[in-house]
């Protein structure tokens, strides 16, 4: 991954409403655990589940992106909508 690329990601994240910020959160968690490709998703999925759960703890929302991790662990389906 670019670092150009990262840095543009985190300043978008920064500028989410929690709304959105949330589902890009449960686009890239489906992505990691079904190993989803989707177009669109230049940065590593991993890295990107990294930089987001920074922006979630920044935001003092830590545990609403565990119940959106839990969520989608448990409603795989979900995933069809994401």
């Amino acid at each position: 991954m670019q670092r150009d690329e990262l840095e543009n990601f985190i300043k978008t994240l920064e500028s989410m409403s929690e709304q959105t910020l949330t589902r890009h959160a449960r686009r890239y968690i489906c992505q990691s655990l079904f190993a989803i490709n989707q177009e669109g998703l230049e940065i590593d999925v991993q890295t990107a589940l990294d930089v987001l759960y920074a922006e979630f703890y920044n935001r003092g929302m830590e545990r609403l992106y565990d119940m959106t991790y839990e969520s989608v662990s448990k409603n795989p389906d979900s995933c069809k909508a994401a």
